[in-house]
């Protein structure tokens, strides 16, 4: 019987915490004893630039976070589509570019701090449910409408995540039969008539109108353009399709609506509630509520996985990637260059220390690269620098990065839809050039 480390705690302190979508990555810090973000940060994901680009900007704005807040206990991320929240991986996220990528263990190695993991639509219903629309109720549905559309199914605190990390992707059930082709291959999606997005494009299509926007196609309708009128009614009536499917299968008390879509008023959710209404025959009529935390619910959630691991106790040691020493706030006061100097003789000791289950990039590269081969080339450099220390900086920098073997898929998965990032606000957002992480 293998020996289970002891351990260490509850630990208190201040969080940071990322949630990552295909339009923003959102940032946020946590206080000790605070129960809302003191601190926010917004960066473009622009995932365009490839699924190399998104990792290296998401470890460059975590570690801007903890260099702002060095008194930093522990981390918290979200991510979009299909994720194993146990192991630490994102399975499929399509519109980031990510494919088997152990983000956890990469997030808490760079950092140097113990890491939580999540899916974003199920952290935002945790964070609903435990400071927003959702207190008080024991079941409810978490459903964020934006960019994308998906559930959180919360029971009794707690969100379902299904055999294979795929449950809540009520924006991929068919409510069109023959309709428009979604990005998961099927038709008829809820997503590509319900969405701020579907919304958006579909009025295009109709009118040859580029640069609009979800809410531009409301304020047309309530003035008297009927071809906005019609578009904005059937994503209406597309909703409430699936709503009722979702309402028969889990017997929700209330329903939180956020992503984008929840600003566009009250006329928009006394319309939802009708049409829902309209549908359920035996079924008890949930209750529809705008949510509180609006976009910032996912990062909130995040920022409540990572106290939660905190007031759990942590494995002694300190981290979730075993072997690698926490670092200070002083250490991580130091200049980049300085502090990886000074680690360098402990990361590749470290590095030797890993057991086999570990998949931090310095001790199994091969291991850890997603199925798609792309390379993080500040942790390959890492990897060279270690093994070869004599050379220095300058020699690992000239090596020229080279692509490293695919890694098995850690479990067998059935073909998943592409991540929603239905916590994006897709309601007026047109996504412009990358701004720098600051």
């Amino acid at each position: 019987m293998n020996a289970v480390a002891p351990l260490v705690g509850p630990v208190t302190g201040t969080v940071v915490s990322l949630d990552v979508g295909g339009t923003y990555i959102k940032g946020g810090v946590l206080t000790d004893g605070s129960t809302a973000l003191t601190h926010t940060e917004r960066w473009d994901t622009r995932a365009d630039r490839g699924p190399e680009a998104v990792l290296e900007t998401v470890l460059t704005c975590a570690e801007q976070l903890v260099e702002r807040h060095p008194d930093a206990a522990a981390a918290g991320i979200a991510v979009p589509g299909i994720v194993d929240e146990e192991s630490g991986l994102a399975v499929m996220a399509a519109n980031l570019g990510w494919r088997g990528v152990p983000v956890q263990d990469w997030l808490a190695e760079h950092l140097a701090l113990p890491v939580a993991f999540g899916h974003d639509v199920r952290a935002g219903g945790l964070a609903e449910a435990r400071e927003g629309a959702g207190r008080g109720c024991a079941d409810f549905l978490f459903v964020p409408v934006g960019t994308g559309i998906a559930a959180a199914v919360v029971s009794r605190g707690r969100a379902l995540t299904g055999a294979h990390g795929g449950a809540g992707e009520l924006g991929h059930v068919t409510v069109r039969p023959g309709g428009d082709r979604c990005r998961c291959g099927g038709r008829g999606c809820l997503e590509t008539v319900a969405s701020a997005a579907a919304v958006a494009r579909r009025y295009t299509r109709a009118t040859g109108r580029h640069g609009i926007t979800a809410q531009d196609v409301q304020r047309r309708a309530d003035s008297g353009d009927a071809v906005a009128a019609g578009i904005w009614a059937e994503a209406i009536e597309a909703l409430a399709d699936a709503l009722t499917v979702a309402v028969t299968l889990y017997d929700p008390e209330r329903i939180v609506i956020g992503g984008g879509l929840a600003g566009a008023g009250e006329a928009w959710l006394t319309r939802l509630r009708e049409a829902l209404g309209q549908r359920l025959t035996f079924q008890a009529v949930p209750e529809i509520r705008e949510a509180l935390l609006g976009d910032r619910a996912g990062c909130v959630g995040a920022a409540l996985l990572a106290r939660d691991l905190l007031e759990r106790g942590l494995p002694e040691g300190d981290l979730l990637t075993p072997g690698l020493r926490r670092r200070t706030p002083a250490q991580r006061a130091l200049p980049a260059r300085e502090r990886e100097a000074r680690q360098r003789p402990q990361e590749g000791r470290a590095a030797r220390e890993l057991p086999s289950r570990g998949l931090s990039p310095r001790a199994a590269p091969a291991r850890a690269l997603p199925a798609r081969g792309f390379v993080v080339r500040e942790l390959v450099v890492r990897e060279r620098t270690a093994r070869e220390p004599s050379e220095g900086d300058r020699a690992a920098r000239a090596l020229p990065a080279r692509a490293l073997p695919s890694p098995a898929r850690p479990r067998p998965v059935r073909p998943a839809p592409p991540s929603t990032d239905a916590s994006d606000d897709g309601w007026t957002h047109i996504p412009g050039p990358l701004t720098p992480p600051r």
